[in-house]
């Protein structure tokens, strides 16, 4: 039972930090660090192969900050850090998706990639 809540409260945050993300394009930093103990409460093991998008993600940021947000490098490691690779690659999938129909939707050049991000973890933990 306690698994169950710790996933809920943890499905709840992601929605309410992709609404934030999209309203706002940034995420304040006490959001970040709320999630630390959500984290903490699920964590099992560590998959190395789930540390590539986000090791890539944080490659990408120190080479052009205009390219990926902080906030997105670490939701990344989070993600590394609860999921396997196979949900792990779902979840990205939904997001990347997600991002191409908000560009083309909205048709702004900026993309609230931790609100794709949490339709991802949404969808990939619920199916």
């Amino acid at each position: 039972m306690e698994n169950i809540f710790w996933k809920s409260l943890w499905l709840i945050y992601w929605l309410w930090i992709g609404r934030i993300d999209y309203k706002t394009y940034t995420i304040p930093k006490r959001w970040i660090l709320l999630s630390v103990p959500l984290v903490w409460a699920q964590f099992q093991a560590i998959e190395p192969l789930s540390f590539a998008y986000p090791l890539t993600a944080l490659a990408l940021w120190a080479i052009r900050t205009q390219w990926i947000g902080y906030a997105d490098v670490v939701y990344l490691f989070e993600l590394a850090a609860l999921l396997e690779p196979a949900a792990m690659n779902q979840c990205l999938l939904i997001a990347v998706l997600a991002g191409f129909v908000l560009v083309k939707v909205r048709r702004c050049p900026l993309v609230p990639f931790v609100s794709c991000l949490a339709l991802g973890v949404v969808v990939s933990t619920l199916l």
